[in-house]
């Protein structure tokens, strides 16, 4: 989640209304323009993730949680690398249930689908689980995918 925030921070401080993004109709000069198009367009759970990234990566935070973060990131990415040496894909779970109440937590369901994003992999989620494969892998996923949907409906129909 640290990496996940500071990369968000980072990403959207160019939805300004301006050029990208929502703007507002409601504002008189430059500055309500940024701030109402943002608070407006950026619901609750974005704005606490650009308030944490914003943390992460000042200068009293950054090696202590953004530069430690980034070393995590390459210790599994090259623990992927070792998998994928033996195996074309992987198959793991995309999330804990299959339903959510209000009360869940967003983040705490990133921990399934964050490692192929840290790992910068190729992943596909379908019916509650994803196929990930080695970087540059695109179509294989998706081969695996087809493969996976084609089995659950063959499975889904009745026996004639």
């Amino acid at each position: 989640n640290i990496l996940m925030c500071a990369e968000l921070c980072n990403n959207v401080s160019r939805f300004d209304g301006v050029k990208y993004g929502y703007r507002t109709k409601n504002y008189k000069n430059l500055d309500e323009l940024y701030t109402n198009s943002r608070t407006e367009a950026f619901g609750l759970l974005l704005k606490s993730a650009i308030l944490y990234g914003s943390d992460v990566l000042s200068s009293k935070n950054y090696m202590a949680k953004y530069d430690k973060a980034m070393r995590v990131r390459r210790v599994i990415s090259e623990a992927f690398a070792k998998i994928f040496a033996a195996y074309d894909a992987v198959l793991l779970p995309a999330c804990s249930k299959k339903q959510y109440t209000a009360a869940d937590s967003a983040f705490a369901e990133n921990k399934y689908t964050a490692p192929a994003q840290l790992a910068g992999l190729p992943a596909v989620v379908v019916a509650g689980v994803q196929v990930m494969g080695p970087a540059f892998s695109d179509l294989l996923v998706c081969y695996y995918l087809h493969m996976i949907k084609y089995y659950l409906l063959s499975i889904s129909r009745p026996a004639s």
